[in-house]
């Protein structure tokens, strides 16, 4: 079975809600990440859990930290029996830096995980997002076992 975004009651278009990104960023900021940076640990989302300040910090020189947290609020409204993701930063392995972020997803097979991958990279660039394409990968881990 594909999940559709037509399947689900609230789903984001990245494209509609690009003019509210201001809103969100508020929103993400106060709430989640931003004004929680000087602690000891910052939490991106609540399912994800917390992320310590390299983490955050190794995350933020890839990747705009408010398009990602607008990317995962997205796909857990959009997705949501895909199940709770994991958060991964990619190391480059011979010199250690960071290259692309990885959200993993327990749930999911082989052909939806293709169909969502490609659904969300097309929203992302059409959207303006190109960078963040580039350097998010989305995976299913039940997928990947098939």
């Amino acid at each position: 079975m594909f999940y559709e975004s037509s399947n689900f009651p609230e789903t984001y278009s990245l494209s509609s809600h690009l003019m509210h990104l201001t809103n969100l960023d508020t929103q993400i900021q106060s709430i989640e990440i931003k004004g929680k940076i000087s602690q000891s640990s910052v939490e991106i989302q609540p399912p994800l859990g917390r992320l310590d300040k390299e983490t955050l910090r190794d995350i933020a020189s890839i990747v705009d930290i408010s398009e990602l947290s607008l990317l995962i609020k997205m796909l857990l409204q959009r997705y949501p029996k895909l199940g709770i993701p994991s958060l991964n930063v990619v190391r480059d392995p011979d010199t250690g830096e960071p290259i692309f972020i990885e959200i993993v997803f327990p749930h999911g097979s082989w052909e939806e995980w293709r169909k969502i991958v490609k659904e969300i990279k097309r929203e992302l660039r059409s959207s303006g997002m190109e960078s963040l394409a580039a350097r998010v990968a989305i995976t299913c881990l039940q997928g990947l076992k098939e």
